[in-house]
């Protein structure tokens, strides 16, 4: 018998606490070792790390995750995440998966700033890429002009498909076209295959615009003064809006967004001003308009 083990296989550190950064694309993981790591939920992978300095007592985890969360940005909440394994993992379930949105191009999938798409719906596409190809498709059927996310190789996917927590199947996102038909869920199939999918919250939210009351700027034309946008809307299109509605001296432009009488950045969302600035409940936010700053 050997008293002394001749090699030893070193396993990764388990995750002990993470967190969702509001954005909802990205996950702040600390493990045993105090090493920190970045992950983005929308490729799969590790973003960045931090590693726990030898002599110090602590990593950097509070700093950072205190950074982060400082961040004014409001997304809906989409997946779940877990490290009950020692390993992060994200569930993904019909009620939440839907209801978050972004602009394609915020994520670097095309440099168009007019595209949105359904964070849940394209990270399903992603990891059921395979599983979708190895499907009989439909004659006529309307090929997807949605980009792709650049997702990790999907040998490298752990996949569990779960109905009211009787596991059905565990595997690769690589090995799922060896599943049975009955195993992937009809919500996934609908979305996936079909691109039909029903979101449980409006991604949508109303809004007034008006003149600030101690500037002398007119109002906007009868009907176009209350909206319905997309909640990732960003107000510098808000801005552009209002501009091209009113007739005003050049002079004034670009005009400028307040809230509460609280100054709004040109890239912040319309979810982030109703969450962060208005804070009136379930009334229709007002975001009055002035004129450029002297």
């Amino acid at each position: 018998m050997l008293s002394t083990p001749i090699v030893t296989i070193q396993g990764a550190a388990a995750v002990r606490r993470y967190a969702v950064l509001p954005t909802k694309v990205q996950i702040l993981t600390e493990d045993c070792n105090g090493d920190v790591s970045l992950w983005d939920v929308m490729a799969g992978t590790c973003s960045r790390r931090w590693k726990k300095a030898p002599a110090a007592k602590t990593g950097v985890y509070e700093e950072l995750h205190k950074s982060f969360m400082s961040q004014q940005v409001a997304v809906p909440t989409w997946f779940t995440p877990s490290a009950r394994s020692g390993s992060l993992e994200v569930t993904l379930e019909v009620q939440t998966c839907f209801n978050a949105e972004a602009y394609a191009s915020d994520l670097a999938m095309t440099t168009s700033e007019e595209m949105r798409i359904n964070l849940g719906e394209r990270l399903l596409h992603a990891i059921f890429r395979k599983w979708a190809e190895a499907q009989p498709q439909p004659p006529h059927q309307e090929v997807d002009q949605t980009p792709e996310l650049k997702f990790r190789e999907l040998e490298q996917v752990p996949v569990c498909i779960s109905d009211e927590g009787v596991v059905l199947i565990k595997t690769t996102a690589a090995q799922l076209p060896r599943a049975k038909a009955d195993v992937v869920p009809l919500w996934v199939v609908q979305s996936v295959l079909h691109g039909h999918y029903a979101p449980r919250e409006s991604l949508k939210l109303s809004f007034f615009l008006a003149p600030h009351p101690q500037e002398d700027l007119p109002q906007l034309p009868p009907g176009s003064n209350k909206l319905s946008a997309a909640k990732v809307l960003k107000l510098h299109k808000v801005i552009a809006y209002v501009e091209e509605r009113l007739n005003v001296d050049q002079k004034l432009l670009p005009l400028r967004l307040v809230c509460n009488d609280k100054p709004l950045p040109p890239e912040m969302t319309l979810a982030s001003v109703r969450t962060f600035v208005w804070k009136n409940g379930g009334e229709d936010m007002l975001i009055h308009y002035l004129a450029k700053q002297a």
